[in-house]
């Protein structure tokens, strides 16, 4: 049950860090006039501020030559998924159905020190989850859930807030009721997410280009539609993506299902994109990012996997997620009693 709670402590982190094609929405934070399709010339236009003749990016953290650098982002996230799935193994059927919903409100502080980045955050973070399960003579309720206020360093995160489960009932784990401040270490609640993305501003900066080159690659790619707003010195873009480059974006379009009892054709049948769109914005004169958004939501409807009677899956999925990364003025808030937070396993 503890691994349960560490790794909705892992999602509310994990969904705050760059990997921002992760299908995991609706509020739109980078708004513009996106109501005219930009032109071949707008997007040729478009690449020339982003990328220099030679592909060197011009897209910048800002001055990051200076000993005082610092640069802020204000992450917000609202991540679904609902799913139920029957598994069959060697006679065996097991059936289960599952929410987990993951929020955040977070501010994220870069800032040189010395030759090193410190990394620090704070904000709202909800999490829960709940996972109803059959078979095997047993079954039962899941429920667990994570909320609070957070803050943390390189290496710790802290809560002032809740840590709960049921325990399952008649699947026979202990519940558990936490509320007050409690610390983890980073490498705990990442589940293993490699932190030296944010070792160096370079790391960071090379995270950021490559988000920014995904979305570059869909401007010349069959069923998306860019939409530009240079109306003012900060500027907009919006990609919309029907569900096939959506699917090349993510890599579905190309997965190799060829040693099992389904086609790609089938499996691509099964998967609906209802919406798909990203944003991207920066300053243009200096070049400055200052934004970059994700609004997604995808359903898998009666994808059915057999290998023989006794053997097989049958599944349906429903994800969203709206997640937003915002150049900020705000500021992280340090707590004043980080040395009254318990040490908590998990």
């Amino acid at each position: 049950m503890k691994k349960i709670l560490a790794v909705l402590l892992g999602m509310t982190m994990l969904v705050s860090c760059f990997a921002l094609f992760t299908a995991c929405g609706g509020k739109v934070y980078i708004k513009g006039d996106f109501s005219e399709e930009a032109t071949a010339e707008e997007v040729q236009a478009l690449k020339g501020q982003i990328r220099s003749a030679d592909g060197s990016d011009k897209i910048t953290l800002g001055d990051t030559t200076k000993t005082d650098w610092s640069y802020n982002l204000h992450e917000v996230s609202d991540c679904n998924v609902k799913y139920d799935m029957t598994l069959g193994i060697l006679g065996a059927v097991a059936v289960t159905n599952a929410t987990m919903n993951v929020s955040t409100d977070y501010v994220y502080g870069l800032a040189k020190e010395g030759d090193t980045l410190a990394l620090t955050g704070s904000g709202k973070v909800k999490a829960s989850t709940k996972a109803s399960a059959s078979g095997g003579g047993k079954s039962g309720t899941v429920t667990a859930s994570v909320s609070g206020s957070a803050y943390n360093d390189g290496n710790t995160l802290y809560l002032d807030g809740s840590i709960k489960s049921n325990g399952g009932g008649a699947l026979g784990n202990a519940a558990i009721d936490y509320t007050g401040k409690y610390k983890f270490p980073m490498t705990t609640v990442t589940n293993g997410f490699d932190l030296d993305s944010f070792a160096s501003v370079g790391a960071v900066s090379n995270d950021i280009g490559e988000a920014i080159d995904l979305l570059v690659a869909t401007f010349d790619s069959a069923g998306c539609k860019v939409y530009i707003d240079s109306s003012s010195a900060e500027v907009k873009v919006k990609v919309e993506l029907d569900a096939k480059a959506y699917l090349d974006l993510v890599g579905l379009e190309d997965l190799d299902v060829s040693d099992l009892s389904i086609s790609n054709d089938q499996l691509l049948n099964t998967i609906k994109v209802s919406r798909a769109a990203l944003y991207f914005s920066f300053n243009a004169e200096s070049g400055l990012f200052t934004g970059y958004g994700v609004d997604v939501k995808i359903s898998l409807k009666n994808f059915e996997l057999t290998v023989d009677d006794d053997n097989f899956l049958k599944m349906n999925m429903d994800v969203s997620t709206n997640q937003w990364l915002l150049f900020t003025a705000d500021t992280v808030d340090t707590p004043a009693d980080l040395t009254v937070y318990e040490n908590l396993e998990l």
